[in-house]
């Protein structure tokens, strides 16, 4: 190959390099959801359709960029009379966010799917989300006991995070799906009584499709670092405020009280000629909390 020749494939490499370099980032999926409902709002329900399904192709999405992009490919395949994909999309949408509310002000053709798909989970015996209960104790370790509610199967993880206190890094464990879950929660530390906890349910692209709290907004629970002592009714050790009747000095005086009584009784009635008293007579068979006094 000759100088020219080599000059000039080196130029188109040179050029080719600087123009990917140079080439548009792809957009985030934050602002492709605001050219679809931008898209929505000036009636163009064709581009809102296809952005929706554009970011409905990315993986990683939150809990809110899985909701809009839903709800618009809902409300714009409602818009386009595209009554199947409306449909399966208004199943997701409830799914994903049960208390939506469709505009009265919409044509009746977008209303319907979504009327058709709370009908539907209405008439569901498991409804979808998932849901975590602390379970705490001061000075001892505690748990996080997780419902999750998957009805379709679509989740693959579930992750549950906490930690005590307003700040600081999550404790984070991830799970296989189940109906029941549960993860342990440290003792807190001292003084602590706030344990913040999140939980989210994802798909197999990672989108989260449920979820309770999140690493930026948790949710929380209190628990009271003060434990009960017991009460003086159920004390039998003697101490103050115990069973009068559990205790073992009660039973040394009375048994000296009764004891005295038998002697003095023995020496009042005995004749000169009878003989000395014996132990047995002197206890009068005193039994001492069940047992034989000594």
């Amino acid at each position: 190959m000759g100088t020219r020749p080599l000059r000039l494939a080196l130029a188109s490499f040179v050029l080719l390099t600087a123009m990917h370099a140079h080439a548009a980032p792809p957009p985030s999926v934050e602002a492709l959801l605001l050219k679809g409902e931008r898209a929505y709002g000036n009636l163009a329900y064709d581009e809102a359709a296809q952005v929706a399904n554009q970011v409905l192709k990315q993986r990683r999405l939150s809990h809110e960029q899985l909701v809009r992009a839903t709800r618009l490919l809902t409300l714009a395949s409602g818009a386009l009379g595209q009554e199947a994909t409306a449909r399966e999309a208004a199943l997701q949408l409830l799914m994903y966010e049960p208390t939506f509310e469709v505009d009265r002000d919409l044509s009746p053709k977008v209303r319907a799917p979504i009327n058709e798909a709370r009908l539907f989970w209405r008439d569901q015996a498991l409804q979808p989300g998932v849901e975590a209960t602390p379970v705490l104790a001061a000075r001892a370790e505690g748990s996080l006991r997780v419902e999750l509610r998957d009805p379709q199967g679509v989740v693959e993880r579930v992750l549950v995070g906490y930690r005590w206190g307003r700040s600081g890094e999550y404790t984070e464990k991830t799970l296989a799906p189940g109906r029941w879950l549960r993860i342990e929660v440290a003792r807190p530390p001292v003084g602590e009584t706030r344990l913040e906890y999140f939980v989210q349910a994802a798909d197999g692209n990672d989108n989260i499709v449920f979820q309770q709290g999140t690493a930026e907004d948790p949710r929380s629970a209190s628990l009271t670092q003060d434990t009960p002592r017991p009460s003086a009714a159920n004390k039998t050790d003697g101490s103050e405020g115990g069973s009068l009747f559990g205790s073992p000095w009660f039973w040394g005086i009375a048994a000296a009280v009764v004891a005295g009584g038998v002697t003095a009784t023995y020496f009042a009635t005995r004749g000169p000629d009878a003989p000395p008293p014996t132990t047995a007579l002197l206890t009068g068979g005193i039994r001492c909390g069940g047992a034989p006094c000594n």
